[in-house]
C-alpha cells in the first residue's frame, strides 16, 4: 500500500510543483505580496526587476523567524513584521546556484527608522561571514531596495549554511526578501 501512495504522490507532486513554478513567473513582476495585491511598493532599480532575468526565491516576513528569545515580533497587514531585534530564516537554494542580490520589501509609515538586510554564512566551526550586509534609511510608504552581492557566491551546501537575516528599526516593518541567483 505505501508503494501506490508514494507511486501517486510522487508525479501529483511533481505537478503541484510545475505549477507553482509556472505561476510565479507568469504575470507582472514583481509578484504582490500575499494580501497586499491592492498596495503598490516604489521599486528601486535593479536587474531583478527584469522577468526575463533568471530564477528568484521569494521569501514573506511572515517565514522570518526571531533570532534570539529576547526579540518581540508584531504581525502586521500583508504579513509584514515589525521587530525589536533581527529576523532571520534559512535560505535553501539548490546547490551550485550562484547568489547574485537581494530585494528587501519594506512599508515605514514615514517616522525614521532604518531597515537592515543580510546574507550570511555559516560553517561549521563557528564562522560567520556576511556575503552581503546592507542597512540604509527607510524610505516613507510600501518601498523595495535591491542590493547586489560585493562577490557573487557559490551555493555550497555541504560546506556551509545560508540564512537571511533582516531588522527594521522604528516603525519600518518588513514585509519580504527576494534573493536573486543562477544557475549554471
Amino acid at each position: 500500500m505505501f508503494r501506490t501512495l508514494l507511486t501517486l504522490a510522487v508525479p501529483t507532486l511533481g505537478l503541484l510543483l510545475a505549477g507553482s513554478a509556472l505561476a510565479a513567473e507568469s504575470g507582472s513582476y514583481p509578484p504582490a505580496l500575499p494580501g497586499m495585491s491592492d498596495i503598490t511598493f516604489d521599486h528601486h532599480p535593479g536587474p531583478d526587476l527584469e522577468a526575463a532575468i533568471g530564477p528568484r526565491l521569494f521569501i514573506t516576513a511572515a517565514a522570518l523567524h526571531r533570532r534570539d528569545t529576547n526579540t518581540t515580533v508584531s504581525y502586521n497587514r500583508g504579513g509584514c513584521v515589525t521587530s525589536s531585534g533581527t529576523l532571520t530564516t534559512d535560505l535553501a537554494l539548490p546547490a551550485g546556484a550562484t547568489i547574485l542580490g537581494m530585494r528587501t520589501f519594506y512599508f515605514n509609515d514615514g517616522s525614521g527608522g532604518d531597515v537592515m538586510s543580510a546574507i550570511t554564512r555559516y560553517t561549521g566551526q563557528n564562522a560567520v561571514t556576511d556575503l552581503l550586509s546592507t542597512s540604509f534609511p527607510a524610505g516613507t510608504g510600501y518601498t523595495s531596495v535591491y542590493n547586489e552581492l560585493p562577490i557573487p557566491e557559490t551555493v555550497n551546501e555541504y560546506d556551509y549554511a545560508y540564512v537571511l537575516n533582516a531588522r527594521g528599526s522604528g516603525s519600518t516593518q518588513i514585509c519580504a526578501m527576494l534573493v536573486l541567483y543562477q544557475m549554471h
